[in-house]
């Protein structure tokens, strides 16, 4: 799926006519979908998955020994036999906060996540976005009908994307799906504080 062909189905899904071409950057409809588009994709890129997330990576120094971050990087942290380490990210770099400094003795295990152009993200959790940026873009631009009339309609539509998602996520992982915690609170663990077939959290409900 194209950013086009995403943001032409967020419109039809939220009642409107879907757009000929981009407007990044302008005011129109088709640019305001686009901005919450690139908002949800982030937040949903920053959660990890398995197309995303680099695990035991040895990251080289440079030939100042500073640990220069993957490009797209949006989080990091050290692993497997470096795990002790307590750094962060400091611009395109690793920082060390214990001692304060930005150099290191060696290369470093790492797991990190990146975060890639729409078009390159795999189209389960494309779809996840795309219904996710529709319901923000209803209660962000809706009109009092609409964000009444399509708020359930659309949540359901998130809730099931996620779930997908996250079940062909778990395959590609070989994770045991049914063991997490996000399973449990959808099949209603009493355990896990929501009531059966929760919804996913949501703000905004319309009154």
């Amino acid at each position: 799926m194209t950013k086009l062909e995403a943001i032409r189905l967020i419109a039809q899904r939220t009642g409107r006519r879907p757009p000929a071409a981009l407007e990044t950057n302008g005011i129109g409809m088709a640019a305001d979908i686009e901005r919450v588009l690139d908002d949800e994709e982030l937040r949903i890129q920053q959660e990890g998955w398995a197309y995303n997330v680099r695990v035991n990576a040895t990251i080289a120094r440079d030939s100042n020994n500073r640990v220069p971050l993957p490009t797209g990087t949006l989080w990091i942290d050290t692993d497997r036999e470096d795990v002790w380490r307590d750094v962060t990210q400091l611009g395109g770099f690793l920082y060390d906060r214990e001692n304060n400094v930005d150099t290191f003795d060696g290369s470093l295990r790492c797991t990190y996540c990146l975060r890639y152009e729409f078009d390159c993200i795999p189209s389960h959790v494309q779809e996840y976005i795309v219904a996710c940026t529709a319901t923000q873009y209803n209660l962000q631009y809706g009109s009092p009908m609409d964000k009444k009339a399509l708020y359930y309609p659309l949540e359901e539509q998130q809730v099931r994307s996620k779930v997908r998602a996250r079940q062909i996520d778990s395959d590609i992982r070989d994770v045991n799906l049914l063991k997490t915690a996000e399973a449990r609170r959808i099949l209603g663990d009493r355990n896990s504080g929501y009531g059966f077939a929760a919804r996913e959290p949501m703000t905004g409900l319309p009154t």
